[in-house]
């Protein structure tokens, strides 16, 4: 169970998460974990997040800045796949006319989505991969990376990766 509480509005959201959530939760950070080891990042900093879009943009909204990226994990049993979804805050486009305290120049938005299809298991079928996590919207403290680390770059992970986290969580349900 994860609690989080919004002073500002007075919200406690209280997640109840699963094991198949948290299964596949942990590949992904086994996978993203020795991704960044190949970089010679050794103790990284990371953000975590929820499970629905929701989830996404109030981390993205009401942490002052401090959540960056949001990275959700979605398991549809019913549907036989899981959905892999990069969030960040982009600017918000133009509007002319007046405008109001709540506008904001920011807004969440679902950048990249990675499929994960096991329906048809064993065969799986990965739409929308590689997926790109930049750098400087992971860590606080760039000076803290490696030397040979660019800030500017992305950690990539690629379709075998996703490929195996299918695998491996369509062979457990079986």
């Amino acid at each position: 169970m994860r609690c989080t509480f919004f002073g500002n509005e007075e919200a406690l959201m209280i997640k109840l998460v699963g094991t198949p959530h948290e299964h596949t939760a942990g590949m992904l950070t086994e996978v993203f974990l020795r991704l960044l080891a190949d970089q010679g990042i050794r103790r990284p900093l990371l953000k975590s997040s929820e499970q629905e879009d929701w989830d996404a943009r109030l981390w993205l909204t009401q942490t002052n800045g401090w959540t960056r990226l949001v990275l959700l994990v979605k398991i549809d049993k019913n549907k036989s796949h899981i959905t892999f979804e990069r969030w960040q805050s982009l600017p918000r486009p133009y509007q002319p006319g007046p405008q109001t305290r709540s506008h904001t120049l920011l807004i969440p938005q679902c950048v990249e989505k990675v499929i994960t299809d096991f329906s048809q298991y064993p065969n799986v079928t990965i739409l929308g991969a590689p997926m790109h996590l930049p750098i400087q919207l992971m860590f606080d403290d760039l000076s803290t990376l490696p030397p040979n680390v660019d800030p500017n770059q992305c950690i990539i992970i690629p379709e075998a990766e996703f490929w195996e986290i299918g695998m491996e969580f369509a062979h457990d349900s079986q």
